[in-house]
């Protein structure tokens, strides 16, 4: 099973990094990138069933919950199933919400969660 979780790390860590440096050195780009999100309902649903499918996908191929270094695979699908469903179910609230963490002085600093977490996914690829 770990095999699944290394296979799914070696994916989706490289991804997360380069999205990671990408948001902090091309910051001023978010706002704009989000307010089209925000006002193209099609792009908006895109988004959140994207999150949906990957979400469901990582969790069909690796559901483990261990105390190990794999439990961020699993805990990213989680994530991706959570972001979807919030993003279709509850709109309003989720653009509240991203506005209000965009809007913190602290935002870009942010982005080195998803290069911290593919750093360790991608430590996890090579590991296992």
């Amino acid at each position: 099973m770990v095999e699944n979780g290394a296979w799914l790390a070696s994916i989706f860590g490289p991804y997360m990094v380069v999205i990671g440096i990408w948001a902090y050195f091309y910051f001023n780009e978010i706002g704009g990138i989000w307010n089209s999100i925000k006002t193209n309902p099609g792009l908006y649903f895109l988004q959140a069933i994207l999150n949906l499918i990957f979400g469901f996908g990582i969790l069909s191929i690796y559901r483990e919950i261990s105390f190990h270094l794999a439990f961020l695979v699993t805990l990213l699908g989680v994530v991706c199933v959570l972001k979807g469903i919030i993003a279709l179910f509850f709109k309003e609230r989720w653009f509240k919400w991203a506005d209000q963490i965009m809007a913190l002085p602290y935002y870009r600093h942010m982005m080195f969660i998803p290069i911290v977490w593919g750093l360790l996914l991608i430590i996890l690829a090579i590991w296992y």
